[in-house]
């Protein structure tokens, strides 16, 4: 297997609260502690902190080139007047084909 640097960690919020208050015997904190604003970096990576992940799980990934939005045609706007609705109205529709799409597998470490 090829090997992956990590880009990015999603952590739950209990978890990374858990990880910024930790100290060693000197009562000293090995990341930024409780005076950090916003996430801290654990590892040299960017963490996202939320919710939506389980507390006690985190993922350390490779992000970068591993998900794009593939647009299959252009974006077309439309607009009429002649609708009929009242008066001084302009009606529009926009509308764009595109999808999501996983380039490649990554790594996810529990």
């Amino acid at each position: 297997m090829k090997n992956v640097t990590p880009t990015g960690l999603v952590i739950h919020p209990g978890d990374a609260e858990e990880i910024d208050l930790t100290q060693d015997g000197n009562d000293r904190y090995y990341f930024a502690g409780p005076q950090a604003s916003g996430a801290s970096p654990i590892w040299s990576v960017p963490a996202v902190v939320t919710p939506a992940i389980a507390a006690g799980t985190a993922w350390l990934r490779d992000f970068a080139g591993s998900a794009a939005i593939l647009s299959r045609e252009e974006a077309r706007l439309d607009f009429s007047e002649a609708l009929g609705l009242k008066e001084n109205t302009v009606t529009f529709r926009a509308e764009l084909r595109m999808g999501f799409g996983i380039l490649r597998r990554s790594r996810s470490w529990r």
